[in-house]
């Protein structure tokens, strides 16, 4: 009995059906692959293409190879007005009948009825790359995601995409979010983000210039669509996927060593706005910072060595400040410079947080819509009142006393926050003696030393100060006292140029003007201390403040004088060495007649003769008050011939003036080469300069200096200040 083998998904079984199978299959192997073949990702095929031979032809190839034909019921959307699409695509989405709704493909229309998928979105935010609609997406690594970040209660208005009525729109609900995809590295990445109010979208932060229909009032379909285009798939074909604001820079900071991500932060602004691409205020205002903080300029000991960089970023846990680390010692230039760069990213993490504080209020301006003038005058508001900013607080503040800006409402703020803050800590950590007076209703609120110090610890830790402080205090609630010592901020932390309103422009600021803000900020930070101290515990009655300087400018200072000084005096060497006044008696090539040869601009040589001369007016010292000494020691000396005993010989006047020259020379550090036109270049046995046979600078006293070419070291007096303090380590001239 014969049988029949099935033959499943055949197309047709007669001699046509058969050739034509057979051309497909000599077809494939004609272009190298096997007939049957695992469909390539579009979305990699453009990438690549894109990337590779930058031809806009082989994006459009490798989409339409794949595209499908739509039926006239299937739901599609299209959108015309996105920058960047290479000619003959359009970008959208589609819902295929085969995913029955639960899922929709967003790919490339060749035209209204041929599609192409790159990806698949589900109902949860989440898009997967692939063509196939009915893929399982289990176990597959999302590539783009609406991710929800909190609620929020803000008012109608142009921040929703409707115009803003007199008084304030109507209280509405909604829930923001991020918009995070995986870049290069595997990892996701923040790129924008996005509200959701009656069920409707609004796209906010995007990179992408896009019409108002494409950002606001969108359904969900609209939004992952336009989200995934604009803000993933075209930058990253284009090399340019790029978070928008201070998103991307907090990515840096958090993954790249500090210096090189801020320099290439600054970069990516540059990059986006090249190509055409928004960007932030707030991004205006931090290339502001990090340039008044000279960060691209090369500094020593902060540079990377070997593809690693001295200084290490942290975050604290308490306040969220950034705050620099370095293992090996710095410079004090150095260490001033990291201290200013670290000053200016608080200053710039400040503004950030002030600008989600507004967008959390339903206030303006939130960071998709702030200015670079209006950046850097909340940055002055916050450097000239830092109490606005100082705690976070789990209620913010009303929307009025924000918009406001009121200091009183900010410090009552503090001592209310120092309040609830011992009440957790009492309620953490009970004290089992004052447990037992809780029935009578006496108030035990940081009833105990314990207590109050570490309430008052933890809101020091706590506070968002710019600029770097330590910080110690001493209690004594039997006395209700508290002492507090900090360290200040000094005028070079300060800005160096501020915002004018009334100009409309930037001025500058002088010395004097950063030294009354600097003294005006300390002041402010030791009242925010006074009043957590205050508010910690009602028992507190009188707060005692000193301020202190970290000394690292004044070291700075103290070092530049000493070490302009010590270069000052050396100039000074050579060119009494140059031109003959160094004192070292005459040469063989001296004249005769005791004239001076030479230019006369220049000071004059000195005999032994003169020096000797010069000091005899002395003679007269007893009368005229140098009764302390003898009338006749000096006589003796004088009168005494210069080999006679007791008299001052021509070779001690020369030792005693030679030592004189030399306390500031540095012969390890410097050798003298004095061309030979001038005159100098004198027999080895003249008491001038020259190069002895023996290879001495100074062919002279040689009990006061030893030959270089000996190996002998010559130690300098050390001067004073801060380069004295730190000495002068191995050879005399090299600062330890």
């Amino acid at each position: 009995m014969s049988r029949h083998t099935p033959h499943r998904r055949n197309r047709g079984i007669g001699v046509p059906a058969s050739i034509g199978r057979l051309v497909r299959s000599l077809g494939a192997a004609v272009r190298g692959r096997r007939a049957k073949q695992t469909p390539v990702n579009p979305f990699e095929a453009a990438l690549g293409a894109a990337g590779g031979a930058g031809n806009g032809g082989d994006v459009v190839a490798a989409l339409t190879e794949h595209a499908i034909t739509l039926g006239p019921l299937v739901k599609r959307r299209i959108f015309a007005d996105f920058e960047g699409v290479p000619e003959g695509l359009q970008l959208g989405w589609a819902q295929l009948p085969v995913t029955q709704g639960a899922s929709f493909s967003l790919g490339a229309f060749t035209d209204r009825n041929h599609f192409s998928q790159i990806a698949l979105a589900d109902s949860k935010g989440r898009v997967f790359v692939g063509t196939d609609p009915a893929m399982d997406t289990h176990g597959m690594d999302v590539r783009f995601m609406f991710g929800k970040e909190g609620e929020l209660r803000l008012p109608d208005g142009p921040r929703l995409g409707h115009h803003a009525e007199q008084g304030g729109g109507a209280i509405m609900d909604a829930i923001q979010g991020g918009i995070v995809g995986r870049d290069e590295t595997g990892r996701m990445t923040w790129l924008s983000s996005w509200l959701k109010t009656n069920n409707r979208y609004t796209l906010e932060q995007v990179r992408a210039t896009l019409p108002a229909s494409m950002r606001f009032d969108l359904e969900y379909r609209d939004a992952i669509t336009i989200a995934f285009f604009a803000t993933y798939m075209l930058p990253q074909m284009h090399g340019l996927l790029i978070g928008f604001g201070a998103g991307n820079i907090f990515r840096r900071l958090n993954r790249e060593a500090p210096i090189g991500a801020i320099r290439r932060s600054l970069r990516d602004t540059l990059d986006a706005r090249a190509h055409g691409m928004r960007a932030s205020g707030l991004e205006d205002h931090f290339a502001d910072l990090m340039h008044e903080a000279k960060v691209l300029d090369q500094t020593t000991g902060l540079e990377a060595v070997h593809g690693a960089e001295p200084l290490r970023l942290y975050t604290s846990t308490y306040s969220g400040n950034y705050f620099f680390t370095w293992d090996s010692g710095l410079q004090f230039p150095a260490a001033l410079k990291s201290l200013k760069i670290e000053g200016n990213l608080n200053r710039f993490a400040n503004v950030s947080a002030w600008l989600e504080r507004n967008a959390r209020l339903g206030l303006t301006p939130t960071e998709d819509t702030v200015t670079r003038a209006q950046a850097a005058q909340i940055d002055w508001m916050l450097l000239t009142n830092p109490a606005l900013i100082a705690l976070k607080s789990e209620a913010d503040p009303s929307p009025a006393a924000v918009a406001a800006g009121s200091g009183w409402h900010a410090v009552t703020r503090l001592i209310d926050e120092a309040r609830d803050q011992s009440r957790r800590l009492s309620e953490r950590y009970p004290d089992p003696i004052a447990a037992a007076r809780v029935g009578s209703g006496e108030d035990i609120l940081a009833d105990s030393e314990w207590l109050y110090r570490r309430t008052l610890s933890t809101l020091l830790r706590r506070l968002r100060l710019p600029y770097r402080f330590d910080v110690d205090f001493r209690a004594n609630l039997t006395g209700g006292e508290t002492a507090i010592g900090f360290t200040t901020a000094g005028p070079s932390m300060m800005p160096s140029s501020r915002y004018d309103d009334a100009k409309h422009a930037w001025v500058s600021l002088s010395d004097d003007d950063r030294a009354a803000l600097s003294a005006e900020y300390n002041l402010r930070a030791g009242l925010m201390m006074a009043a957590l101290s205050f508010g910690t515990s009602p028992r507190i009655r009188r707060v005692s403040l000193h301020i202190d300087s970290i000394g690292l400018e004044e070291a700075v200072a103290e070092q530049d004088s000493a070490i302009s000084d010590l270069m000052g005096r050396m100039l000074r060497s050579f060119e009494s060495a140059r031109w003959g006044d160094a004192g070292l008696g005459g040469s063989k090539a001296d004249p005769k007649d005791g004239d001076y040869h030479g230019d006369p601009s220049h000071t004059l040589p000195r005999t032994v003769d003169d020096a000797a001369d010069e000091e005899e007016p002395a003679e007269a010292a007893p009368a005229e008050g140098r009764g302390d000494l003898p009338a006749s020691g000096r006589a003796d000396g004088a009168g005494a011939g210069a080999g006679e005993p007791g008299g001052q010989s021509d070779k001690d006047v020369l030792d005693s003036q030679f030592e004189d020259l030399m306390r500031d020379v540095d012969l390890d550090e410097v050798m003298f080469n004095v061309p030979g036109d001038n005159g100098m270049d004198a027999a080895p046995d003249a008491g001038g300069i020259g190069n002895g046979p023996d290879g001495g600078a100074f062919a002279g006293d040689r009990r006061a200096c030893r030959s270089a070419a000996g190996g002998g070291r010559f130690r300098r007096r050390r001067p004073r200040g801060a380069a004295g303090r730190r000495g002068w380590s191995g050879r005399s001239g090299r600062s330890g």
